[in-house]
């Protein structure tokens, strides 16, 4: 992950202007490929 932080995997609803989680996990060694893959070569 970016700066050594972990990814999870976020679900969430907008309701009433509001965001609620409904459910959060870490993501699996799967996702974090396809996350470091997507944001490898975006600067911040």
């Amino acid at each position: 992950a970016l700066g050594g932080g972990a990814v999870l995997v976020v679900c969430h609803t907008d309701r009433n202007g509001q965001t609620r989680i409904i459910s959060a996990r870490k993501a699996t060694p799967k996702e974090r490929r396809k996350y470091n893959e997507a944001f490898k070569n975006t600067a911040f």
